[in-house]
């Protein structure tokens, strides 16, 4: 099944709050480097294969190979140059490959799409679709091209393509018709279904979910849709308004399914952090519309929590008294409270007051909430006196949510904890194998020319020490680093999503 990490919306999209930005001090900026993310060692082999696309490797990213090499087509063998998609279902993953065919009906290249299902244990394939498979009757023939895999289904695959209907009368050619479908396949390739629907004109919020935004006159309003839906679903009036602008987020936990209608201040700010006016939910299964929240308060989304948590706070002045016994005046993030948005399969939708912290320090750093606790950093300044030169002081914190207590930490401790806090979503999502859980984890590196790095680790979770170790590591782009570890032909050139692999002990 394809994995999305999309956004989307009218005018604004949430800026993702990194943990490394909060740990040195407010209004400073950490510059993440390359170096910083290399391990002291890598995690060693643990008899462990990566499958993604039509490469296996070692989870260490040794001995990187292909997987399906050649397509055996009317008994002649081609050889495979490339891989355009793959999806996966338990041990069977379905991969779409070219192959150079120019003996074979296809384009002026002489390249050819194929799907071949590959079963990992068994290391056998068999070759389930190609391009130009035509289905004809008395009227017409259609002829299809795949494209993309869509996903894996029940009864086979889904498919994005091409469709080319030819009347079964040839005295007009103009009457030949193209267009772009999604269409079903079985496990044996024949075409079973067509979908009508134009998704492309939609955003898309998740692997089943799509919404569209139509303004009519002054009215602003959302539709979703989904596979097989023949009409547009009504969400709701979405309309801003002259001052504020609108997110809307796919929602998918705790048994509910729906949109978060964020609105937030647009008119011109002191500050560049987002000050939230109100907040709905539209719940898809019910059909329902909570508007839940309606305040005026800056705030920041804890980036872990895929939308459950945020902190709000207001920005005010602090005058304080240096060593120089000078009065020295701060504007700082005060009024701090965090807030959960609790989605009750049952009791719907609702907005929670989780903590108020102190109102004179600034605890609008959440590096991340999991297992009950929040983790928090906290700045403050104070007035010299004896022997102390005053100024700005800081501290870290674990939040018990449910005693409303907090503790302080250690820096490396705080640091180490919120790492594994931030990757707890991407771990819930990730390829399990034994003990281990295998996922991948990205960093923006420093920006150098306007161009923008980011770094890729593949890390490996022991459930049972919580331990992570990172396996592979390697930048998007340019030259690697010689203190980069990683399968190339894995994660460059190699199509589909890139967090879409399984790891097998085979």
């Amino acid at each position: 099944m394809k994995k999305f990490s999309l956004k989307k919306t009218l005018a604004m999209s949430l800026a993702a709050f990194s943990v490394f930005g909060v740990l040195f001090g407010t209004g400073c900026q950490f510059h993440q480097s390359f170096d910083n993310l290399v391990p002291e060692e890598y995690g060693e082999w643990d008899g462990n294969y990566i499958y993604r696309g039509n490469v296996r490797s070692k989870t260490t990213g040794e001995a990187g190979e292909q997987i399906v090499t050649s397509v055996t087509i009317d008994g002649v063998s081609y050889s495979v140059s490339g891989c355009v998609d793959a999806a996966i279902n338990g041990d069977d993953m379905f991969i779409m490959v070219q192959i150079n065919a120019t003996d074979l009906q296809t384009d002026s290249l002489g390249i050819r799409n194929c799907i071949v299902k590959y079963n990992v244990k068994d290391k056998t394939q068999d070759l389930i679709f190609q391009d130009g498979v035509s289905i004809q009757n008395a009227t017409e023939t259609k002829t299809y091209e795949v494209h993309a895999i869509e996903r894996t289904t029940e009864n086979g695959l889904l498919l994005y393509g091409y469709e080319e209907t030819t009347p079964a009368t040839t005295e007009n050619t103009n009457e030949t018709q193209s267009r772009n479908v999604w269409f079903t396949i079985d496990f044996n390739g024949n075409v079973i279904g067509i979908d009508e629907m134009n998704y492309y004109s939609y955003t898309r919020q998740s692997d089943d979910y799509f919404t569209r935004v139509e303004t009519v006159a002054d009215t602003t309003s959302l539709y979703y849709t989904t596979w097989g839906q023949k009409e547009d679903k009504f969400v709701a009036d979405i309309t801003p308004t002259a001052t504020e602008t609108v997110d809307v987020d796919f929602i998918d936990r705790g048994g509910v399914t729906g949109f978060l209608i964020a609105y937030y201040a647009a008119e011109k700010q002191t500050h560049s952090d987002q000050r939230l006016v109100s907040l709905r939910f539209y719940d898809v299964k019910t059909d329902t519309l909570s508007d839940f929240m309606k305040v005026e308060r800056q705030m920041k989304w804890i980036e872990s929590t895929q939308y459950g948590y945020f902190v709000a706070y207001d920005w005010g002045e602090v005058t304080y008294t240096d060593s120089e016994n000078q009065k020295q005046t701060v504007e700082m993030q005060q009024n701090c409270a965090l807030y959960e948005v609790d989605y009750d399969a049952e009791g719907g939708v609702k907005l929670n007051v989780v903590y108020e912290f102190e109102k004179d320090k600034d605890f609008s750093n959440i590096g991340g909430v999991a297992d009950g606790k929040a983790y928090v950093w906290a700045g403050w300044y104070t007035s010299a006196f004896g022997c102390s030169g005053g100024g700005y002081q800081s501290e870290y914190y674990s939040l018990d949510l449910t005693a409303k207590k907090l503790t302080k930490m250690k820096g490396d401790a705080y640091r180490e904890t919120v790492a594994l806090t931030k990757s707890i979503y991407a771990r819930e999502q990730g390829a399990k194998c034994g003990d281990y859980t295998y996922y991948l984890q990205s960093e923006k590196l420093t920006t150098v020319l306007n161009s923008t790095t980011r770094a890729y680790m593949l890390q490996r979770y022991d459930a049972t020490k919580k331990k992570v170790e990172t396996m592979q590591l390697w930048k998007s782009s340019g030259t690697q680093d010689e203190k980069a570890k990683y399968c190339h032909m894995m994660w460059f050139n190699n199509g589909g999503d890139m967090d879409d692999f399984i790891v097998r002990n085979y």
